[in-house]
């Protein structure tokens, strides 16, 4: 599984990623957990990027906002069969109102 993310704020943004198995609520579960600080999106060089960190399974992706009580979170459900390549698995989009995120389709 990958994970990339991008800041369309106005403002580099300090965040924590946690990806934890489906199911578990406890981030010493975590299969992933970073801190990041994401610069503000100038082009596809500023995407922060975690490649083939973890199997492809069903997961709960996490991030939190260091600098503000707010966090998002998303099911992370792969939608690829035994021999298809799942490329991405999660993008995610850092707005200032708004977290959104993506799930790549199989190739």
């Amino acid at each position: 599984m990958d994970l990339v993310v991008a800041n369309y704020r106005d403002t580099p943004v300090d965040i924590e990623l946690v990806v934890l198995p489906a199911g578990a609520d406890e981030e010493n579960r975590a299969v992933y957990q970073m801190r990041v600080t994401l610069p503000t999106m100038a082009g596809e060089e500023d995407m922060w990027r975690a490649d083939s960190f973890a199997p492809s399974r069903e997961y709960a992706v996490q991030v939190s906002f260091i600098d503000a009580d707010r966090a998002a979170r998303y099911r992370y459900e792969p939608t690829c069969s035994q021999g298809e390549v799942d490329e991405i698995g999660v993008r995610i989009d850092v707005y200032d109102d708004d977290v959104r995120f993506h799930q790549s389709d199989c190739s």
